[in-house]
């Protein structure tokens, strides 16, 4: 059984308990009313108050079980939209390092190569736009942090379109840069999914 299967259904347990227990009351009810001949006339108005009170408890807990969902899926969300924050930085974090060591190839001008490294460094971007739109959600460090990761590749981008991959201090420094950034993306992300488990 799931820990926190109390917490996620104690709403549910609630309207049940209340609904038993006020079943046995109008089931007593009932049976008062039989003996008692004077009113036998009022079956069918205690009848329909009985339907509509069970009509209540259940619209009261279909609101229930609808709001748990709501609050479910708001969580879900929530973690997936994370998890992607924390994929596209490990992502960003890998193709860097990658290029890092293949930088003498870069010395070569070989513009297949760099073709290849344009496209890269360009989806990563596209994904980075959409990752920054999520990171407003939860702010802090990580939006900064996932801006500027964003403006660095922007410029490593740049150094390559126009073929100035050869000043290898300012490429290395932007790296650096994403380096750095994508840490603290992770780092962030990760601290809100653990106070979330908290």
């Amino acid at each position: 059984m799931d820990k926190n299967w109390w917490k996620k259904n104690y709403l549910k347990m609630i309207l049940l308990v209340i609904a038993v227990i006020i079943a046995g009351l109008i089931g007593k009810f009932i049976l008062i009313l039989k003996d008692d001949p004077g009113w036998a006339q009022s079956y069918t108005a205690v009848g329909t108050l009985i339907l509509a009170f069970f009509t209540m408890v259940l619209a009261l807990a279909t609101f229930g079980v609808i709001w748990q969902n709501h609050i479910y899926k708001k969580e879900e969300r929530k973690e997936r939209l994370l998890n992607e924050i924390i994929e596209w930085a490990i992502d960003v974090s890998k193709t860097i390092n990658e290029h890092m060591i293949s930088m003498d190839l870069y010395n070569k001008r070989d513009k297949g190569l760099i073709s290849f490294i344009c496209n890269g460094i360009d989806q990563l971007l596209s994904r980075g736009r959409y990752i920054y739109l999520y990171a407003n959600i939860f702010g802090g460090k990580s939006e900064k942090a996932i801006n500027e990761t964003n403006e660095n590749l922007k410029a490593c981008l740049d150094l390559y379109i126009n073929y100035k991959y050869q000043k290898y201090n300012e490429v290395f420094n932007i790296y650096k840069n994403i380096g750095e950034n994508t840490n603290t993306i992770i780092d962030e992300v990760t601290n809100i999914k653990i106070q979330d488990l908290q």
